[in-house]
């Protein structure tokens, strides 16, 4: 078992903020179209570390397409994203659901295989498929997760919105921990507290439509730090925020021991 030592940083807590997933189908709710799924651009790139070590994003980074069937049997599409360490693929649980009137049925695909989720925890907004063998033959690696004991303000990190159509790297710091929803207060967080479902960590530069889902990596070591939810504005600012990925980990462990 992994020594973790106490986290212990201040949070910030989102007063009246709103939140934003970051899943192209969800932004109806904040103003957003639904749009279709454009075909792949052909040109791809790699993305490291600036050390040249941990993950190579463009190989684990998969888009996943959550269709909707309406009544009439109109479908409507959305995409987010998810990454593949192992034979699992990483993502959170709003790309897999629909929160609009007159859906009848839902199906997920990534790229094109249709999956179901094998460990969820909705109030953590997580979700973990284990891949079937048609995908995982192509996909699936020998890259292992980490757990993370600690994030720190000022923590440079990156991320890739990998999409049918687009592939679009951005970068920010991490601004701390903060605790979605309440009063403002002091509070302290330590290694348990951190996957409290409220508690998430935010980062100065918002998670633009599609990102949901994508992991969040260290741009010194490489390491993956967590998994993108989504964006809060707040006071006219917007930011995004994630949740770590011990989070993810720490589910499987706890339902598998269930099974």
């Amino acid at each position: 078992m992994d020594n973790v030592g106490t986290i212990s940083s201040r949070l910030r807590v989102a007063v009246a903020a709103t939140i934003l997933l970051t899943t192209a189908f969800l932004q109806v709710a904040v103003g957003f179209e639904f749009g279709s799924v454009p075909g792949v651009d052909a040109q791809l790139f790699e993305l490291r570390s600036r050390q040249g070590e941990g993950q190579d994003l463009d190989r684990i980074v998969r888009s996943i397409t959550t269709v909707a069937e309406y009544a009439d049997g109109s479908t409507k599409s959305a995409v987010g994203g998810g990454f593949v360490v192992g034979s699992r693929y990483y993502t959170v649980h709003h790309n897999l659901t629909v929160r609009v009137p007159g859906v009848v049925r839902t199906t997920t695909y990534v790229e094109g295989v249709a999956v179901r989720a094998t460990y969820i925890n909705p109030s953590e907004d997580l979700a973990v498929i284990e891949l079937p063998g048609k995908l995982c033959g192509r996909m699936c690696n020998a890259d292992t997760l980490h757990r993370v004991p600690q994030v720190r303000s000022g923590q440079k990190v990156h991320w890739l919105r990998k999409v049918p159509g687009e592939y679009r790297w951005r970068s920010g710091e991490i601004l701390g921990y903060a605790f979605l929803g309440g009063d403002w207060a002091d509070v302290e967080v330590d290694a348990d507290g951190a996957c409290d479902s409220n508690v998430i960590v935010e980062v100065d530069t918002p998670f633009i439509s599609g990102t949901s889902g994508a992991p969040v990596v260290d741009s010194e070591t490489g390491q993956i730090l967590g998994i993108v939810q989504g964006s809060i504005e707040r006071d006219g600012q917007l930011s995004g925020f994630f949740k770590p990925i011990e989070c993810a980990m720490r589910m499987v462990r706890e339902q598998l021991v269930q099974k």
